[in-house]
């Protein structure tokens, strides 16, 4: 009888110490095929695929009490980062009031959904290339300083960055196609009450990688800079460079003069070599 004591004290104290050396504080379901979990270091994770379910909180009284389905609203002081994978969207409301520092978006989410991150404090985002819509208030409340958006973008809901708060944002936009988002910008909008007010932010807007790529007389393609306008003209470089095949910039240019007769062989670009004609 002793040895089964002992045995059992044994494994109910070896499985006490792994879960301390996990560190997990709780583990919940967050849709049909989604899992949360939360670290002792305050990293939360959502895995899983399909859609995650919404969490709808609600404000009331005086002082403001919100509260929310989500399991994991109880932790929120520990909640320190978010990694989405998997997933097709955020919830509504799903990190309602959490104030998060970091957040990571797998390029699985399309959607974030109303109200997703509302009082956050993140500071710098990064919005993957799968993402097209942003959900009213996602991302409203909070600290956002820098956003680097993807061209993908197609709505961008009522008060998506807060109101007052997005005077502030600097908002840099990663693609070959930027027309679109930035108009989004030009007519963000935002909602008092019953006060539907325009605002345009598209000063706040540049084009990611652009500092470096016209230092170099290169565009910006999505990714990477490149060094051929898309539109296929020619390049502008700096005094005292030339521009040859259309995107290279040399510092000499070499001319060669040939009879009229020869001009069709006047295109030696692969050499960097301009024909002059008499």
């Amino acid at each position: 009888m002793k040895h089964l004591i002992f045995a059992i004290a044994l494994i109910f104290f070896a499985t006490q110490a792994n879960a301390e050396t996990a560190g997990i504080i709780g583990t919940w379901p967050c849709g049909a095929d989604c899992t949360a979990t939360l670290d002792s270091e305050g990293n939360m994770k959502i895995t899983g695929s399909g859609e995650m379910s919404h969490f709808n909180p609600h404000c009331f009284g005086t002082p403001m009490v919100c509260t929310s389905d989500s399991p994991w609203l109880k932790y929120k002081s520990q909640i320190k980062s978010v990694d989405i994978q998997g997933v097709s969207n955020v919830g509504e409301g799903a990190f309602y009031t959490i104030p998060i520092e970091k957040l990571t978006l797998g390029n699985t989410v399309t959607d974030v959904k109303w109200d997703a991150f509302e009082g956050h404090h993140i500071r710098t985002l990064e919005l993957p290339d799968s993402v097209t819509t942003i959900g009213a208030q996602a991302f409203a409340g909070g600290y956002l300083q820098n956003l680097l958006i993807p061209d993908s973008v197609t709505l961008i809901q009522m008060s998506a960055f807060g109101r007052d708060e997005a005077k502030n944002l600097n908002i840099t936009c990663k693609g070959s196609n930027c027309n679109r988002v930035k108009a989004l910008f030009e007519n963000y909008y935002y909602a008092s009450h019953d006060e539907f007010l325009t605002k345009d932010f598209s000063s706040h807007f540049s084009l990611a990688g652009e500092n470096q790529c016209n230092s170099e007389k290169y565009y910006w393609t999505g990714g990477m800079c490149n060094n051929r306008p898309t539109d296929g003209s020619m390049i502008e470089c700096d005094e005292g460079w030339y521009a040859t095949n259309k995107d290279v910039c040399a510092r000499i240019k070499l001319r060669y003069t040939l009879p009229e007769a020869d001009e069709a062989t006047s295109d030696d670009y692969e050499n960097m070599i301009e024909w002059i004609f008499e």
